[in-house]
């Protein structure tokens, strides 16, 4: 058995430039209303916590229909509790 070097082959992708150019990130930036209700949620919940209630606050995106839950103690709100409040907010 011989020691030989191994060799390895390196490839150098480039891009053309014009290509570059029409690049676009994407633009995930919410809704100005979603925006909106979501520091809403936020001041509510601080207010909140400093009077020293516990819960949660949120909303559902009258246009998309996904709810945003905030606790007021920063835990994480568990999915089935998430789906349960909306069952009980679809109802009435």
């Amino acid at each position: 058995m011989t020691n030989q070097p191994t060799t390895r082959s390196t490839h150098l992708y480039t891009l053309n430039s014009m290509s570059d150019s029409n690049l676009k990130a994407p633009d995930n930036t919410p809704d100005p209303h979603v925006l909106r209700m979501m520091e809403f949620t936020a001041r509510t919940n601080r207010s909140m916590r400093n009077a020293g209630i516990q819960g949660i606050g949120g909303f559902i995106d009258p246009k998309t229909g996904e709810m945003f839950v905030q606790s007021t103690d920063g835990t994480e709100i568990p999915e089935e509790f998430k789906r349960r409040l909306r069952q009980q907010l679809n109802e009435n």
